[in-house]
């Protein structure tokens, strides 16, 4: 868990050609890698030991709008051609509320 002074500007890289703060780059990390249990805002904030509104200024300010969306749309294209699971089955265990849903994304 964090704490509250834990919660501080560190000094920042590059990520995507861009000087970022290095916990946009484990936020994408922690997304990717646990893709299949999808998480939260709040929980990949308090995994990367900063407030919910500074992830979503970092997110808007260097990341695509439909990253997540889309990290989710390759894994679950994968599936589709290498599981015999259902498409509804793929689209619900990736997040998406229902078959048109995951359809119409």
């Amino acid at each position: 868990m964090c704490c509250v002074d834990e919660r501080q500007r560190l000094p920042s890289h590059s990520f995507a050609g861009e000087d970022v703060q290095p916990r946009l780059t484990i936020a994408v990390d922690l997304m990717e890698s646990n893709i299949d249990e999808i998480l939260t805002t709040d929980q990949i904030a308090e995994l990367v030991c900063i407030f919910r509104r500074q992830l979503e200024r970092l997110f808007k300010r260097y990341m695509p709008a439909r990253h997540y969306l889309q990290i989710r749309l390759k894994r679950a294209h994968h599936l589709l051609q290498t599981s015999k699971m259902s498409i509804v089955q793929i689209g619900l265990s990736y997040g998406f509320s229902s078959g048109p849903h995951f359809s119409s994304s």
